[in-house]
């Protein structure tokens, strides 16, 4: 039987991180691509599937995030955020998780999903609507008063929170085709 040195004991439990927090500040970071779901159609009903452009969009999503490492993806109820996702789904075995806007404020949506992204491993993808996005950016420590439009659907936010500490940080980039110009202009 071997035995280690008595100093060496010691130096090991001196380096080990002394608290929660600081254990889990070592983690890695969690990181969260947050998109609206495509283009719809406009066809006036309540639960539409996308528009032609929407389904192009989506397999740019999934074009955008192939290599993106992505564990988990998380839609609402609606076959918008479903259809969005279908192209991703197709090529990636992640589970997916259903969180329904319908029932609950967007807060209470916003602060769901938040607990999914806290206990999920990985990354995750998020697809919600022009009214969830910035609570649900908020419920993710990420800046407050995000703006999304109706007829904004190229963006995506990627909220990054390393374990332990208080913000997160955020990019807003795009992928796919452009958007119409004006469409960050809101009613």
């Amino acid at each position: 039987m071997m035995l280690f040195p008595r100093w060496l004991f010691v130096c090991a439990i001196a380096a080990a991180p002394s608290s929660l927090a600081a254990q889990q500040a070592v983690l890695p970071p969690t990181t969260v691509y947050v998109v609206r779901h495509a283009e719809k159609v406009a066809d006036g009903t309540a639960d539409p599937h996308l528009a032609p452009a929407g389904e192009v969009r989506a397999r740019a999503l999934e074009l955008a995030l192939r290599d993106s490492s992505i564990t988990t993806v998380v839609v609402t109820q609606w076959q918008r955020t479903r259809e969005t996702a279908a192209p991703f789904l197709a090529s990636h075995s992640v589970p997916v998780i259903v969180v329904p806007v319908a029932g609950n404020t967007v807060s209470a949506y916003a602060d769901s999903v938040a607990r999914i992204v806290a206990s999920a491993a990985g990354r995750v993808l998020v697809i919600g609507h022009s009214n969830t996005i910035p609570a649900l950016i908020a419920a993710l420590g990420g800046p407050q008063g995000i703006k999304v439009c109706d007829a904004q659907n190229a963006d995506m936010f990627v909220v990054r929170r390393t374990r332990g500490e208080p913000a997160a940080t955020m990019t807003r980039s795009t992928y796919g085709a452009a958007d119409p110009p004006g469409a960050d202009r809101c009613p």
